[in-house]
This record gives structure tokens, sequence and C-alpha cells, in this order.
């Protein structure tokens, strides 16, 4: 089974709590100003952009039951600069592809 990076404009209704129409409406007036994609007559929100735009974090949609755990951490937040700090570091010279003899 595929992971799904997008939702549907009916997952979409219901985590904003309003029903399909109204999110149709407003694509088709072109207020909505929720970043989305078109594909033929379909129209789906792409899951990162979606949590940026309403600025939630992806746990929210799995809290709702809208998205499983495990896709959620595709969208984790980057390790910030503390965390950074226990990362390995690359080499500053010499190619990384290649070992020295």
């Amino acid at each position: 089974m595929t992971t799904p990076l997008t939702l549907s404009v009916t997952q979409v209704a219901a985590l904003l709590g309003c029903d399909r129409d109204t999110i149709y409406d407003a694509l088709k007036a072109g207020t909505c100003t929720l970043r989305h994609l078109r594909a033929g007559r379909r129209v789906v929100f792409p899951i990162g952009t979606l949590c940026a735009d309403l600025g939630i974090a992806p746990r929210v949609l799995v809290t709702l039951g809208l998205l499983a755990a495990d896709t959620a951490a595709l969208f984790a937040d980057p390790p910030v600069a503390s965390e950074m700090d226990a990362l390995p570091t690359p080499l500053a010279t010499g190619n990384p592809t290649r070992r020295s003899a």
C-alpha cells in the first residue's frame, strides 16, 4: 500500500469544519488561499503545504484521523541547532565518495 501525500477536498473540508461545496466554491471563485494541485477534475492538497498554510503540525492530522502516524513522520520538523550539533559533520577536504589508500 502506498502512502498518500495529499488530502482530498472531502478530507480538507472535514479538517476545516465545512462541507465540500464550500471548498469547491472557493476554488471556483479563486478565493481559496490553500495551495492545491489539479489533476484533471480532481483537486488535492499536498500535506506539507496544507499544514504550513494552516500553521499546524502534521501530528494534528493524525489526531483527527486524517493521516497515518507513519506518514506524519515524513513531515517531521527539521532538527533544531542543538540537535544538529550532535550530527556527524562531512569531511572538509577531499572527495567524500572516494577513500584514500
